[in-house]
């Protein structure tokens, strides 16, 4: 069975060991648009493997009407086309997430430790120009008393 297009090294093909097949995904699919293996869930089994421990979990319901099937599936793709017109200005739902990826890859760039340093660094700055400032303002206070005690006729 291939899954995915041949650039996809996320998605493999496993044998179980009664000789039926299921596709699985690491944790993170290849996101391509055009790759078959996005439409493939982590340990998909057929319907009458032996392999599965509970296989129960596994088989959906059956008993539901294609009825009620299409009614799902209309209100799951009007709720996705609702959300990806919120994403509009964007350029949809497609766009957020690539946005998102590029914003987590840059931001790992910079490590907490690179940040905590700069930080530091600026409050030093900060610290250094309160201080100047602070003798400043004394030098500034300083001048006025002796300009005051000085009177009318001192030049200063």
């Amino acid at each position: 069975m291939a899954l995915g297009h041949p650039a996809c090294s996320r998605a493999r093909t496993t044998m179980h060991d009664d000789g039926c097949t299921f596709a699985t995904l690491s944790t993170m699919d290849c996101r391509s648009p055009h790759c078959g293996c996005r439409a493939f869930l982590a340990g998909r089994w057929h319907l009458d493997c032996k392999c599965a421990k509970f296989r129960e979990a596994v088989v959906q319901n059956v008993e539901i009407g294609s009825a009620e099937v299409r009614g799902q599936l209309e209100r799951i793709l009007a709720a996705y086309e609702e959300i990806d017109r919120r994403f509009g200005q964007a350029g949809g739902v497609a766009n957020v997430l690539a946005l998102y990826e590029q914003i987590r890859r840059e931001l790992a760039r910079v490590s907490y430790d690179e940040l905590d340093r700069m930080t530091q660094e600026i409050k030093a700055v900060i610290d250094a120009l309160l201080k100047m400032d602070y003798e400043l303002r004394k030098v500034n206070n300083l001048k006025v008393a002796f300009d005051a005690g000085a009177g009318p006729g001192s030049a200063g």
